[in-house]
C-alpha cells in the first residue's frame, strides 16, 4: 500500500471538483480499482493506493495530462506521509496508523504576541487551544509531551506568562483525546433569536478601551429605560479594526472590466495595448499575445486597445487550420463565446456557424484559433453600442472577404 499527496496550484480550485469526480468515479479511469481512498481538502489530496509503484506513477502521469492548467505534484511513501498539519505513520507491528504533528521546514514562531491588541480572554485561552490541537494530532502521549514542551517555550518567547502556559497545559492533559471537539464542532454558532423579539445590539470597533465603554453603557442605560418607550439593555458586539497592513497597503483596486488596464491606471502606468491570453481559462491555449492585427488583409494594423479572454463588446476573428476565417461579434466575455463555438463543433451542431466546414474538413474543436482584432469602447447608450458593434463586424467581413472565401455568410447591409 502506498499513500500519496497531490498538491495543485491555487488556480486548481476552479477545477478540483471536476478532477475529483473524473479521477475516481469516471468509467474511463483504468486506475480506479487501485484507489482505496481519495480525500481532498481544498488543493491537497490524500490518496491510499493499492498497487505497485509503477502503476501509481502511471496514474500520476495520466492525471497530469487531463488538463492544461491543472498540474499535480506527488509525494508517496509506504510508511510515512504528510497531509496538512499531520504526519501519518504506518506501524507494521501493530498494523495501525499513528498520528503526529507536522512542521514545515520553513515554519517560524508566529504565534500571536501576548501584548497585542486583542481581547484578553482570547489571549489567555489561546495556549489552551494550541495544546488541544497538539493532543488531537498526537495519537502517542510521549509525542504530545515532546511537542508540548516545544510549544510552551514558543509561547513564553512570545510574551505569554508562564503561569497561563502551565495552567493551559494541565487543562489539556486532563482532557480525553477522543472527547476533544473537531474544528467544525468548535465553530461559533450564535444562539437563535425567537421570532418577534427585538434585540438592540451596540456595535463598535474593538480597541483597548472597549471593555470600559461596555461598562459605561450598561451602567447608565437605566436613564433610557425610564423613557416613554422602554428599551432593554443592548447586547455589545465588536468588529475588527484595521490592522497595520491594511493601513499601509492600498488594496481597493477595482477588478471590473479588463483587470490589467484598471491596475495600470491605479498606479499611473501606461495602458497596455494588444491582445493577450488571460492565463486562467481554457480558451488561452487557442490564442496568443500580439500587438498587431493580421487577419489576411493587405496591411496589418496596430492594436490600439487591450483585450484578453475576459474582454466584452468585441469583434472576434476565428480561423481553422486551412485556414478559413470567420468574423463574429459578442457583447459578452469573449471566452464564453469561444467556448460556445467549440462546444457546437464538438457536438456537431449544424445550426451553428463554422460547424459544417469543421466536419467536412475533419477538423476538431482544438483546431480553432482566435483573436480580437477590434474592441468597441462602451458608452452610456446601449443601443448605439450595439449598432456600432454590428457595423464594425460587417466592415471587417467585407475587408477580409470572409463572406466570399471564408466562413461568413452574406453581409447584411441593412444595419
Amino acid at each position: 500500500m502506498a499513500m500519496g499527496s497531490a498538491v495543485a496550484p491555487s488556480l486548481a480550485n476552479l477545477y478540483v471538483d471536476f478532477f475529483e469526480h473524473l479521477s475516481v468515479y469516471n468509467e474511463n479511469n483504468i486506475f480506479k480499482q487501485h484507489i482505496t481512498m481519495w480525500k481532498r481538502y481544498i488543493d491537497d489530496v490524500l490518496l491510499v493506493w493499492h498497487g505497485d509503484e509503477t502503476t501509481l506513477l502511471a496514474f500520476f502521469q495520466w492525471l497530469n495530462g487531463l488538463n492544461l492548467f491543472l498540474k499535480f505534484t506527488l509525494y508517496y511513501n509506504k510508511g510515512r506521509i504528510y497531509f496538512l498539519d499531520l504526519t501519518i505513520v504506518s506501524n507494521p507491528e501493530t498494523k495501525t496508523l499513528e498520528l503526529r504533528p507536522f512542521h514545515n521546514a520553513t515554519d517560524r514562531n508566529s504565534l500571536l504576541r501576548y501584548e497585542s491588541l486583542h481581547p484578553k480572554a482570547l489571549r489567555d485561552n489561546l495556549p489552551f487551544g494550541q495544546f488541544l490541537r497538539l493532543k488531537r494530532n498526537s495519537s502517542n502521549r510521549d509525542v504530545f509531551l515532546s511537542e508540548a514542551t516545544t510549544l510552551s517555550n514558543n509561547l513564553v518567547s512570545r510574551g505569554y506568562p508562564s503561569k497561563i502556559v502551565k495552567k493551559s497545559l494541565k487543562r489539556a492533559l486532563n482532557n480525553n483525546r477522543e472527547d476533544i471537539p473537531t474544528p467544525t464542532e468548535l465553530e461559533y454558532r450564535p444562539k437563535p433569536i425567537p421570532d418577534g423579539t427585538d434585540i438592540l445590539v451596540f456595535v463598535s470597533t474593538f480597541n483597548h478601551i472597549s471593555n470600559q465603554v461596555v461598562k459605561i453603557v450598561k451602567k447608565h442605560w437605566y436613564i433610557l429605560a425610564k423613557a416613554e418607550i422602554p428599551v432593554d439593555t443592548p447586547r455589545c458586539a465588536f468588529k475588527r479594526g484595521r490592522n497595520v497592513k491594511e493601513l499601509v497597503i492600498r488594496n481597493d483596486i477595482s477588478t471590473k472590466g479588463d483587470a490589467q488596464i484598471t491596475i495600470t491606471e491605479q498606479w499611473g502606468l501606461p495602458k497596455p495595448k494588444g491582445h493577450a491570453p488571460c492565463g486562467a481559462c481554457t480558451c488561452c491555449q487557442f490564442t496568443s499575445r500580439t500587438t498587431e492585427v493580421d487577419i489576411g488583409l493587405p496591411r496589418p494594423w496596430e492594436h490600439k486597445l487591450f483585450s484578453n479572454c475576459n474582454s466584452s463588446n468585441v469583434i472576434c476573428a476565428i480561423w481553422c487550420s486551412c485556414p478559413k476565417l470567420y468574423i463574429g461579434k459578442t457583447e459578452r466575455k469573449i471566452k464564453v463565446r469561444i467556448n460556445e463555438h467549440r462546444s457546437c463543433i464538438r457536438t456537431r451542431n449544424l445550426t451553428a456557424p463554422m460547424v459544417g466546414h469543421f466536419i467536412m474538413r475533419d477538423h476538431s474543436c482544438n483546431d480553432l484559433r482566435w483573436m480580437v482584432p477590434k474592441k468597441i469602447p462602451v458608452t452610456n447608450n446601449r443601443s448605439t453600442d450595439k449598432q456600432t458593434l454590428s457595423r464594425e463586424e460587417m466592415r471587417l467581413i467585407f475587408l477580409s472577404r470572409s463572406h466570399l472565401v471564408g466562413l461568413n455568410e452574406q453581409i447584411d447591409w441593412n444595419i
